[in-house]
């Protein structure tokens, strides 16, 4: 997502063009579309009036499809929008798709992933409860909940995740069923953020990982060594790629764009390139936050 300075109230998604690169182990360069944003606010009094973040997007037989979070200064709500040009020109569907209904989601249903598997779209999703949430559509519209409990919860008092935790990221299912999951962790003590990682075999039971955290801040000086977040994490010719939302303070429009790539989504090595994508300039659209989301290349 990106923050417009120029208007407090407007959160929006850029796409970025790059130049492919040669194979999945050397660097991309990105390169800004000229005319972003490529998707606004809605009108004043609308679910997404105050911003809108994107989430996810699935390109299904030249169809881009796109779920993002919108906010009308009170709820927390999940919305749909398709793509026929490549993802430059939106079409929003007339109401959000999911909203908040579960007790433990209280006024959040939000920051989706979905992936496509079993001729189902399935989501793993944010509730305001700092916990993450599991659904099912077998057109990506309509929504079905698992209501019994969230899939995914803090850790204890003392753990790195104890704080919240928050937008999944999901691999899978691979060939041996298994789905893969890397989330945002808060330590409420040094109120650093780090991403952890956790598998399953029925999306719905999760095992954190035995050496959480998986990624964290960097050395101190660099330009994420405060908090890690928002990551969106592929997997391309048996490498991890990830992107994610670097903060060297706790003030939002700190952030920038960075990525890493691991051979086993447990250990990660950072790009020599990062941050590999900066906020525009003092007066451009996107000066102030820009954190991590899976872009089109």
């Amino acid at each position: 997502m990106i923050y417009d300075a120029k208007n407090t109230r407007r959160f929006v998604f850029v796409i970025v063009l790059s130049s492919l690169a040669a194979s999945a182990f050397s660097q991309t360069t990105w390169f800004k579309y000229e005319g972003n944003p490529v998707l606004d606010v809605g009108p004043p009094g609308s679910w997404d009036a105050v911003w809108v973040i994107p989430s996810q997007v699935i390109v299904e037989n030249g169809l881009h499809k796109m779920w993002y979070s919108g906010f009308d200064g009170s709820t927390y709500r999940t919305g749909y929008a398709t793509s026929t040009d490549g993802g430059f020109t939106w079409k929003k569907h007339l109401a959000p798709v999911f909203n908040p209904s579960v007790h433990w989601e209280r006024n959040a249903a939000w920051l989706p992933d979905v992936i496509r598997s079993d001729s189902r779209y399935r989501m793993w999703y944010g509730g305001a409860g700092s916990v993450i949430g599991y659904a099912w559509s077998a057109d990506g519209v309509v929504w079905a909940k698992y209501v019994e409990k969230p899939v995914l919860e803090p850790g204890p008092s003392s753990a790195w995740d104890a704080g919240f935790i928050s937008i999944p990221s999901i691999v899978g299912p691979d060939s041996r069923g298994q789905y893969k999951m890397w989330y945002n962790g808060l330590d409420k003590e040094s109120n650093r953020m780090y991403i952890g990682y956790a598998t399953a075999k029925d999306s719905i039971t999760w095992t954190k990982h035995v050496n959480n955290p998986v990624f964290s801040p960097d050395t101190p000086g660099s330009w994420d060594d405060r908090r890690i977040q928002h990551p969106r994490v592929l997997y391309n010719e048996d490498l991890y790629e990830m992107w994610y939302a670097g903060m060297r303070s706790d003030i939002i429009t700190d952030a920038r764009i960075g990525q890493a790539t691991s051979p086993d989504g447990i250990h990660w090595t950072r790009s020599s390139a990062n941050p590999v994508i900066e906020p525009g300039p003092p007066t451009s659209w996107d000066a102030g936050l820009g954190n991590s989301g899976q872009c089109s290349s």
